[in-house]
């Protein structure tokens, strides 16, 4: 999984082209039902695909959560990236932190195209699902404990940590508090 801070220079509803420390990059789009404008600086997450040794495919998300949606689909026998993406195009994932949150699940009942088995297949690969808070969490822990952290300290600071972030910046903002 790669993030970056890029610069949007055109959006259709296949794909985006952004800029990126000044190297232009098409990447397969899907941003589950939102708007984006061309010319906006916005944060993508997104998957890179190696096809053969000359072509390597990128799929771009909004939201980080779209993306392990995505890696968690790309699991499932019968989805490729293509079904994946117009899975995700069909569901809301605003203000979600976590795969298995109950809003997700009820969307994947109410998806089109999609027959009865495939749905159930996509729940029991999501209730197979660390969640990515608790991913997040046990690597911010280990962390902690490497910076020398003691346990009622650990415990408070991994409740105030908002699991929204991307970790690099949790992990950032850990070591300039640590500092201070």
């Amino acid at each position: 999984m790669y993030y970056a801070k890029c610069h949007i220079k055109y959006f259709s509803g296949e794909y985006i082209i952004f800029e990126h420390n000044s190297v232009g990059y098409r990447a397969l789009a899907s941003f589950s039902k939102q708007t984006i404008l061309k010319d906006e600086y916005m944060t993508l997450y997104f998957k890179e695909m190696i096809i053969n040794e000359k072509e390597i495919i990128r799929y771009a998300f909004i939201k980080e959560i779209e993306l392990l949606f995505f890696e968690i689909l790309l699991k499932i026998s019968g989805i490729g990236p293509k079904k994946a993406i117009s899975i995700i195009e069909q569901m809301v994932f605003s203000n979600l932190s976590t795969i298995t949150d109950e809003r997700i699940i009820s969307q994947i009942w109410s998806l089109k195209k999609v027959n009865e088995k495939m749905k159930r297949l996509i729940l029991g690969q999501l209730g197979k699902q660390e969640s990515p808070r608790s991913k997040k969490r046990k690597l911010i822990s280990e962390a902690l404990i490497k910076f020398g952290y003691e346990e009622a300290e650990r415990e408070d600071i991994l409740q105030r940590i908002d699991y929204t972030l991307p970790l690099k910046e949790i992990i950032q903002g850990i070591i300039r508090n640590k500092n201070e």
